[in-house]
């Protein structure tokens, strides 16, 4: 496991040189077989799930989805990771669901852009969220210059500028910790 230093050393260094790794620039760089028993694992580890077809398959979603959206996927783990530990049931203090807390207003926000009618019975299936997640969080970026204000606003919504720099700052943390994850499964 890292250690929370070593978190905040790696933080400093990636949030001055605003350094950005896709998941194949990190498997190319560190030669992993095979990332995803790493991801798995750490999915495992933190939703307290121990299956690992759960594991695979909030892996397999959320890595389908962000291409869908051309979204990082290491950002859309880090996210899920953030915001639930990658718990599909978990519920927020705020009527947030699943494992990207959605919101009814990402819902409603998601079914006016995308034409879409979203059953909120479902909310917590992990493709459901997942794509509604990953959707909303893509026109956050459309409207963003970067993955810094678009988490942010995804986050804290109209007031991105103080509690959403927070929250980017925990998903930037999750982030390192699943490189973390990633470079440890070297052979």
């Amino acid at each position: 496991m890292i250690s929370k230093n070593k978190i905040i050393i790696i933080l400093s260094i990636l949030l001055i040189t605003s350094v950005s790794y896709t998941t194949v620039d990190i498997i190319e760089k560190t030669h992993i077989k095979d990332p995803s028993n790493s991801i798995n694992s750490l999915i495992i580890n933190m939703s307290g799930i121990s299956s690992p077809d759960y594991a695979e398959r909030v892996h397999r979603t959320i890595c389908t989805k962000a291409q869908k959206y051309n979204i990082d996927t290491l950002w859309a783990l880090s996210m899920a990771f953030q915001e639930s530990n990658f718990d599909s049931s978990a519920i927020g203090r705020n009527k947030d669901y699943g494992l990207f807390q959605v919101t009814e207003a990402a819902i409603r926000e998601y079914e006016r852009y995308y034409k879409q009618f979203v059953d909120r019975k479902n909310i917590r299936n992990i493709e459901v969220n997942t794509e509604i997640a990953l959707g909303y969080f893509a026109l956050k970026l459309k409207e963003s210059a970067t993955y810094r204000e678009a988490i942010a606003k995804y986050n804290a919504g109209i007031y991105y500028n103080t509690a959403g720099q927070e929250h980017y700052n925990r998903v930037k943390i999750k982030k390192i910790t699943i490189q973390e994850s990633l470079n440890g499964s070297k052979n």
